[in-house]
Formats: structure tokens, sequence, C-alpha cells
């Protein structure tokens, strides 16, 4: 999803009985050293919930710095009715092309 020239915002989710494996943190840092070496983009960020606080650590982990905080910018979905839907912060983490991490073994523990 661009945000402008220059700029994107991947989305990962990794089914429950995955998690806790690495497997986004590796897709992630993956997908980010893509963006900025293959596609030259300059600015990748994620929007993270403030309770998501594995998502929170895995952005840390790869490299993402925290940016700003936007109230009541992400949708909380009701399966039942979209009038129930309620909005919620999201947190906004960047990656900048200067700063490409290299995660060893020990991040994906």
């Amino acid at each position: 999803m661009p945000d402008g020239p220059g700029s994107m915002e991947p989305a990962y989710w990794v089914r429950p009985e995955e998690r806790r494996r690495g497997i986004a943190s590796q897709a992630v840092h993956a997908v980010t050293l893509w963006a900025h070496n293959a596609l030259d983009t300059a600015r990748i960020w994620l929007e993270i919930n403030p309770r998501n606080e594995p998502s929170l650590h895995l952005a840390q982990r790869v490299g993402y710095h925290f940016e700003r905080r936007l109230p009541r910018h992400c949708r909380d979905w009701s399966p039942e009715n979209a009038q129930h839907d309620s909005w919620h912060d999201c947190l906004i983490w960047s990656h900048l092309s200067e700063r490409v991490p290299v995660l060893t073994d020990q991040d994906h523990s």
C-alpha cells in the first residue's frame, strides 16, 4: 500500500500454531531488504495495534523505529455487522533505506 512515492506498508499474519518460530521476523526482514534494494523504496512502515506486543517486538528486532501514534486510525472489524466495527489507535513504525539491519540466528528466537 503506497503512502506516496518511495514508501510502502507490508502486512503480515502468522497462524497461531506457527507463531514464536521467527517466521514473521524473517519474512518482514526479507521484504524490507527486497523493497529497499530491488524496488528502491526509501521508507517502509508498519501500522501496529498498541496492544500487539509480538508485533511491537518484531518491529524493533528487524530495525524499525517508532514514528508516531495515530489516534483511532485502525479498524477492528466486526464479522456480524460493519456498523459494529470499532477503531483503535495505531503505532507507526518505519524503516528507512539507510537502516538495513542484518538478522542473526539469535534474533529469531
